[in-house]
């Protein structure tokens, strides 16, 4: 019996040094957040990240602050709007800086024509919106019919014109196009801006968003 007990525990005893027998461990790389092109969020090692997207990472975990300096109004706006200056670009179309929940700043087109904004999901996703149990829809544009889900903002800001709380419609939508170095994901539509006067003047590359409470006095309704 006396064998046995201590033939056990050489045993347990070669088990718990393992480690210290066969030498340290490699450390495991700190994880890393970072979006591609197509506005897909990837989590993974630093080494493992392509170079023309490191200057975009973030530690996996890392605080993110309430407001994104994005979001901060240009000292000459209207109260609660925004004044978007803007360039001609080569689709013709305007873009702006938004901010989903706090965060961003997530590149979109203004789209007065847009009945609803809508956003890609890899974008939301990557921010914690959450899609279990969201609803589909059908959406139509100019490229035919596609399907989409509800998800609920809690805000949607573009400097200083926020509205919020807010549903939009999310799909895998890519645009292929970039607003400075980050890529477009999505279209901001009526849904935001019905709450506001949009003056566009071309000439300036100019566009402001006033809220409509400052020229009627009355608060715009809005859809519980």
């Amino acid at each position: 019996m006396m064998r046995r007990t201590i033939a056990w525990l050489i045993v347990l005893t070669l088990a718990l040094a393992g480690g210290a027998l066969l030498g340290p461990r490699p450390a495991r790389a700190d994880l890393v957040r970072w979006t591609d092109d197509k506005g897909e969020v990837h989590i993974g090692e630093l080494d493992d990240v392509p170079d023309r997207y490191k200057k975009f990472i973030k530690p996996l975990g890392a605080p993110e602050e309430p407001t994104a300096p994005a979001c901060l109004a240009a000292k000459d706006a209207p109260k609660g709007g925004a004044k978007i200056r803007f360039k001609a670009n080569e689709h013709g179309r305007i873009y702006v800086n938004a901010c989903f929940n706090g965060k961003g700043p997530f590149p979109l087109i203004l789209d007065t024509g847009a009945f609803a904004t809508l956003i890609n999901d890899g974008a939301l996703k990557g921010i914690g919106v959450e899609f279990r149990d969201a609803p589909e829809i059908v959406v139509s544009g100019v490229g035919g019919a596609a399907t989409a889900r509800i998800v609920k903002l809690e805000s949607l800001q573009v400097e200083g014109a926020r509205v919020g709380p807010i549903y939009v419609a999310s799909n895998n939508i890519k645009f292929g196009e970039e607003h400075g170095p980050l890529p477009i994901v999505g279209l901001l539509g009526q849904d935001f801006l019905k709450d506001f006067f949009v003056d566009v003047d071309l000439s300036r590359g100019l566009c402001v968003l006033t809220p409509k409470t400052q020229r009627t006095g009355a608060p715009p309704k809005r859809n519980k």
